[in-house]
């Protein structure tokens, strides 16, 4: 990294860090995350997660399916809408905890030709319940991994937000690592 770069990292984060102290309320009441394993899975996502209430944050994500080598082939976008209960944290830290987070999910995907196959559409919609922990790091970023388990409808055995366990029944898993701003 040059030293231009290095220069516009320090004022980045500065004004993150200013952002981030200023504002009606003395302790951060957003963050933004993304998934550091998203892209290894062809898509790329962004969380928004924002304080409501006692312990109680909403969190929507969005992301873009078809990134990298492998998924190239692949093209659409995904959406979710949860709200995460934390069940651990202290008013100052709330981005500090560990949580319970039920989830509705919907994607919507073209598949590559497969063994003589045409490309062809695929949508798949989940409820999911996930838990997880959020750790705070630097004071400004914040690490958050989970699991989780549901119940998933649709064509497609594998729908970038969540894997069917078994093809017959509609049980889905879920899970990630995501890295982020607090604000």
């Amino acid at each position: 990294m040059n030293i231009s770069g290095i220069r516009t990292f320090i004022i980045v984060m500065s004004l993150l860090m200013t952002l981030s102290t200023s504002g009606q309320s003395r302790y951060p009441q957003t963050a933004i995350k993304t998934g550091i394993l998203a892209p290894a899975l062809g898509h790329v996502n962004l969380e928004w997660e924002q304080h409501v209430g006692a312990g109680v944050n909403i969190v929507t994500r969005g992301g873009y399916i078809g990134v990298g080598e492998e998924y190239r082939d692949n093209s659409g976008g995904y959406f979710g809408l949860g709200l995460k209960v934390l069940t651990s944290h202290v008013d100052s830290m709330r981005f500090q905890c560990t949580y319970l987070k039920p989830e509705v999910v919907f994607s919507s995907f073209s598949h590559p030709e497969y063994y003589g196959v045409k490309k062809e559409a695929s949508s798949q919609s989940a409820l999911l319940l996930s838990v997880g922990k959020q750790n705070r790091v630097l004071n400004h970023m914040v690490v958050d991994y989970h699991v989780g388990f549901g119940f998933g409808i649709g064509d497609s055995d594998f729908a970038f937000t969540h894997a069917r366990i078994y093809t017959r029944f509609p049980y889905v898993i879920t899970g990630g690592i995501l890295l982020g701003f607090i604000f």
